[in-house]
């Protein structure tokens, strides 16, 4: 059985915005961060790795649902292919209304 964690380890204000940092633990050893950035419109997941010896393994697919848990529905804005599969799949693809501008050339797509 495995035992995946999302610990807070800093909350700091960066102006209108609140930032989140956490750690992806496995079992008590790191494996990997998140950045969660929230204001009075959205809650975005600014950044999130897992190392690369733990991909694959549906590791960020939990980290990112647990992230979820925590704030309602999240905005992911994917970086390559591979991020807008996982995305993709994750949730749906977000159109119209007042969408922040984080668009990195493959859509926004928010969880619920």
């Amino acid at each position: 059985m495995t035992n995946l964690n999302i610990n807070l380890t800093n909350k700091y204000e960066m102006g209108n915005s609140t930032v989140y940092d956490y750690d992806i633990t496995l079992n008590q050893n790191k494996i990997g961060y998140a950045e969660v950035v929230t204001d009075d419109d959205y809650n975005v997941i600014n950044d999130i790795y897992i190392e690369d010896n733990y991909q694959n393994k549906g590791f960020g697919t939990m980290s990112i649902k647990e992230i979820v848990k925590e704030f309602g529905e999240i905005i992911l804005a994917p970086t390559n292919e591979d991020n807008q599969r996982l995305y993709e799949r994750l949730g749906e693809e977000a159109s119209g209304g007042n969408l922040p501008e984080i668009d990195q050339g493959y859509g926004i797509y928010e969880i619920y």
